[in-house]
């Protein structure tokens, strides 16, 4: 019984030592070079309800039961996005600093997962389109258990990050009228 109490203690004691190593704030970040405007594209990313909604992995296609509700301005500075979601969670996302064709920065929360991050969407004119820097940071905290969900988070919002700048570029490349 010593034994296995022992082990046990050593497991315990090992896991979080190791996660004390681990880092705390997780950084995904992606570019991909769109065939449209810088304009064309800010206004797909500067707006949730008229943007964001014709593009981002993060909606229906991945929990059609999510509700979204918006507060603030319609685009730009200010504006904020709020859902409700068995899959995805509860969240809330807002942008807190925007530059027509040049940028868009955001912070999110995951309501109820105490997980904040904050993310950026960098445009840059470039031959025949725009170049589209994505990238947000997720802080894990102090608690040794979440530090443990970085690869896994990582990894995850790389994929999404991926499958959303290709439905960017398909939005951004689709018919006014399509939107």
């Amino acid at each position: 019984m010593k034994r296995i109490v022992k082990t046990l203690i050593t497991g315990a004691v090992g896991i979080v030592g190791v996660s004390a190593l681990m880092a705390r704030r997780v950084t995904v970040k992606r570019t991909s070079h769109i065939a449209a405007s810088s304009d064309e594209i800010y206004a797909l990313v500067a707006s949730f309800q008229t943007g964001w909604i014709h593009w981002s992995p993060f909606g229906t296609q991945r929990d059609p039961s999510v509700v979204f509700t918006y507060e603030g301005p319609p685009s730009g500075t200010g504006a904020t996005q709020r859902w409700t979601s068995q899959k995805m969670r509860n969240g809330r996302m807002s942008i807190t600093a925007a530059e027509p064709n040049a940028f868009v920065r955001y912070e999110l929360e995951f309501l109820g997962e105490a997980f904040r991050g904050e993310g950026s969407f960098e445009l840059a004119a470039h031959g025949d389109g725009c170049d589209v820097t994505w990238s947000s940071t997720i802080d894990l905290g102090n608690n040794p258990l979440k530090r443990w969900l970085g690869p896994f988070i990582r990894r995850g919002m790389g994929g999404a990050f991926d499958e959303g700048l290709t439905a960017l570029a398909r939005a951004a490349t689709r018919p006014h009228s399509d939107r």
